[in-house]
């Protein structure tokens, strides 16, 4: 029975929970990206306004790949052995992570040096067969997926 002063929570504990750790699955993933940019990038004019875009879009994707990670993907391979769950889950974090990456580097080359699509396009491949930047990325993203355990 519920008091009259009582508060009536529409959302469960547990959902409580999982809720909060997407936002710090979130805002962790921010921080780490923000100080990894901050320390490959040379500063200049515009490094301000590109790190606060990239710092936006990040958070906002990785509470996206949280809430699939903590919400729906974890019902989806409850049935499956730890190995297939971890490799299933690190493929999908790596698709996630090269997709975020293109938005990010969409983002920043359109609304911050101007490039048109067919420019943002063929710079995003240049980094891409580098293989150098493909191997950094892909390892960073590992890193953060093992570090966070999802």
């Amino acid at each position: 029975m519920i008091k009259a002063g009582h508060k009536f929570s529409v959302l469960s504990g547990l959902r409580k929970f999982r809720i909060r750790r997407v936002l710090y699955i979130a805002l962790f993933w921010t921080v780490i990206d923000f100080i990894s940019t901050i320390l490959n990038f040379n500063t200049h004019e515009s490094q301000s306004k590109s790190v606060l875009v990239r710092a936006i879009l990040v958070f906002l994707m990785s509470g996206i790949m949280g809430y699939l990670f903590v919400f729906t993907l974890k019902n989806i391979f409850r049935e499956s052995s730890l190995g297939v769950n971890f490799i299933a889950k690190s493929l999908i974090l790596l698709v996630a992570a090269l997709v975020m990456n293109f938005l990010v580097h969409f983002v920043e080359s359109v609304l911050i040096t101007g490039l048109d699509l067919s420019g943002t396009l063929k710079d995003f491949m240049a980094n891409i067969m580098d293989g150098n930047w493909l191997l950094r990325r892909t390892m960073y993203w590992l890193v953060l997926f093992i570090v966070t355990q999802l």
